[in-house]
């Protein structure tokens, strides 16, 4: 019986697991398009890319940090 449960345990974690990788993927595919395509609009500025990553890492950071 223990070790039913035990597997039943692990069966869980791993499909609530999968489905949060899942969610966190499409979210961030999303979100993606939108700052970069539809706010940023780096297809027509595509001289600000590489600072506005370097600018936002660095507020990433800083905030992970904080």
């Amino acid at each position: 019986m223990k070790n039913i449960a035990v597997s039943l345990g692990v069966m869980f974690v791993g499909v609530s697991t999968a489905l949060t990788y899942y969610a966190f993927e499409g979210v961030l595919r999303h979100s993606i398009d939108l700052i970069w395509h539809d706010w940023l609009n780096t297809d027509l500025h595509r001289a600000l890319v590489v600072p506005l990553t370097i600018g936002l890492s660095v507020i990433f950071f800083g905030l992970q940090h904080y």
